[in-house]
């Protein structure tokens, strides 16, 4: 059972083989040109997934917003509904909540 390395050089990169056993062998790429390409290839591939990701959020906030302040506007006229404020005060509120449900201040 040979369980050694052996290396083969060229220009451009080394290429190393290690026999872990008769039946298998793991082959590994190295050197500084294909080490880069492969850098850049993860770094535009990381860039790549980050802006899809960045989209899709903002695809999820448009869609969850409305419903927020939907929720938020239930609320609200519920607590107002149960609440022991005179009828001056509620008419207060319900402005308010009027204002800045047009202002997206929710």
């Amino acid at each position: 059972m040979d369980t050694g390395t052996s290396a083969v050089k060229t220009p451009v990169f080394t290429l190393t083989i290690m026999r872990a056993s008769p039946a298998t062998s793991a082959v590994a790429l190295l050197g500084s040109d294909l080490r880069e390409e492969m850098q850049r290839l993860i770094d535009f591939h990381s860039i790549s997934i980050a802006i899809k990701e960045v989209k899709r959020m903002e695809v999820k906030y448009l869609q969850y917003h409305p419903i927020q302040m939907a929720y938020r506007v239930a609320q609200r006229l519920i607590c107002l509904k149960y609440s022991s404020q005179d009828e001056d005060s509620i008419r207060q509120a319900l402005q308010d909540l009027k204002g800045q449900y047009i202002d997206g201040r929710l």
